[in-house]
């Protein structure tokens, strides 16, 4: 087996590497704040956004703290949308993972709230989740599998899409394709999590692991169900020669369309929202048009917002901001509300966490692109987020209290 640790670039060396790139090219325009859409929900929605990245340069160059450099770095949900603008071509999202990890070394934890999302943490949300979502004779992931043509890797956020999990597994199933499903969470995860909470170095060192893990299954290709796990690959691919071919579960199928067999016809508008990752991210947004267009029935329509100006579903800020999480999504349901739309599909696991909490104020489904598919494939499990929408809705209180 290939040694990935000699190719990828060690932790330490990389963050050092992306501040040197910052302080050298950045002008300090704020043209990435001003493009970030959690900004204007918080409390920097009239501030000049210039001296606030000021401040941010002065810690990174100085260590000059300030609540604001730590407030404005954790409000970062990691959409994507502060890259469209960057004049000197920066990774201007990556620069609140940069600035965490300053903070952490200066002692400066995450927001608590954070620590429930991070898959090595005892009381990591999605572990418990996975618990009640999964009966036991359905999880058919393992740590090691033998030679396969394809490897699925699920992601952490798996639990909150159980049945369009195993309604995937179906799918590939009938496609005649010869997989084994690989689990996130504790052992196996893309770091993005960890790279939310301030964990930069964790965060490169749990992608590589990754990489090695699926390099492990030597299959001639590799699905990813997550678009943030997709995404982060993809970053590395880019750095590093991967030993495997990395692709979006949805692309797949795409290309795969000759060989589904539609049984069902779904005579209904459908509007898309595009994930942060898999769109702005990875550049990915004609593929979903592609294979829910082809489904007997269906329309599509088209969001004001949509493609790479879609409006972030806040999901990425339940955890750190769950009331201002909660104003985007009423944000985004509104656009797709007035569509009039039948159904509001996406691919995100946080996503269609965040839409299915308030879906029962508007006049649309809220569904997962995999499950529309497979209804019309004959395909069909209960919605089990749904199903347990009283137990969600109670814990999203819950953590909105905590967060005050």
């Amino acid at each position: 087996m290939k040694d990935l640790n000699k190719n990828l670039n060690p932790s330490d060396h990389f963050i050092i590497s992306f501040e040197n790139e910052v302080l050298t090219k950045c002008i300090g325009c704020a043209k990435c704040l001003k493009e970030c859409e959690i900004i204007k929900f918080s409390k920097f929605a009239n501030a000049d956004l210039r001296e606030l990245q000021k401040k941010r340069l002065d810690f990174l160059i100085s260590g000059t703290l300030s609540n604001d450099v730590y407030e404005s770095a954790y409000l970062c949900m990691h959409c994507h949308s502060c890259e469209i603008s960057c004049p000197v071509d920066l990774n201007t999202s990556a620069i609140n993972e940069l600035i965490k990890a300053r903070l952490k070394e200066r002692g400066k934890a995450a927001p608590f709230a954070l620590k429930l999302s991070v898959p090595t943490d005892k009381l990591n949300a999605f572990g418990i989740l996975s618990k009640v979502m999964f009966n036991k004779n359905e999880m058919i992931w393992l740590n090691e599998v033998p030679d396969v043509d394809v490897a699925v890797f699920l992601g952490c956020l798996y639990p909150i899409v159980a049945d369009k999990v195993l309604a995937s597994f179906d799918i590939l199933d009938e496609l005649g394709v010869k997989f084994a499903a690989l689990s996130g969470g504790a052992n196996y995860c893309c770091g993005a999590l960890d790279s939310m909470s301030g964990n930069a170095k964790e965060a490169r060192e749990r992608a590589i692991n990754l990489a090695m893990a699926l390099d492990k299954l030597s299959p001639r290709g590799t699905i990813l169900w997550c678009s943030t796990c997709y995404q982060r690959l993809t970053e590395i691919s880019k750095e590093e020669n991967l030993p495997f071919k990395c692709q979006h579960i949805i692309p797949f199928l795409r290309d795969n369309l000759e060989r589904i067999n539609f049984k069902k016809t779904i005579d209904k508008k459908i509007t898309i929202h595009d994930p942060c990752h898999l769109g702005r991210g990875a550049g990915k947004y004609d593929s979903i048009r592609e294979l829910l267009g082809a489904i007997p029935g269906v329309e599509i329509v088209e969001m004001k917002h949509t493609k790479e100006k879609a409006l972030c579903c806040g999901g990425a800020a339940l955890f750190s901001k769950p009331r201002v999480a909660k104003n985007m999504t009423k944000q985004r349901m509104v656009e797709a509300q007035n569509t009039g739309a039948d159904i509001l599909a996406s691919m995100c696991a946080g996503c269609h966490m965040a839409f299915c909490e308030t879906e029962d104020k508007y006049s649309f489904e809220v569904q997962n692109v995999i499950g529309v598919l497979a209804e019309a494939m004959g395909i069909e499990y209960e919605d089990r987020l749904k199903n347990h929408s009283g137990i969600l809705k109670r814990a999203m209180g819950m953590l909105r209290t905590f967060c005050r």
